[in-house]
């Protein structure tokens, strides 16, 4: 099994407690890792230097969810 290091620099996230930061790291990274498993890596990863996943809505106080929808859009940016 190969390992692959992706490094987000910025994430933007307007509306969102700065005290969920690390929740929503860690609910970005599990999502990431498992898409990436389950579909592999995007062809595009190798010359992304910038990705704009757009808007996404998420329920208030979800973290978790806002997380994986976070991860969904970054995967699918780079599968595009």
């Amino acid at each position: 099994m190969s390992r692959v290091d992706l490094r987000i620099e910025e994430l933007v996230l307007d509306g969102v407690d700065p005290g969920d930061r690390i929740e929503l790291a860690r609910a970005v990274e599990r999502e990431l890792a498992r898409l990436v498993a389950e579909r592999g890596l995007p062809a595009a990863l190798a010359d992304a230097e910038s990705l704009d996943a757009g808007r996404i809505a998420a329920g208030a106080g979800d973290v978790r969810g806002l997380g994986r929808a976070l991860a969904d859009a970054i995967h699918g940016g780079l599968s595009r």
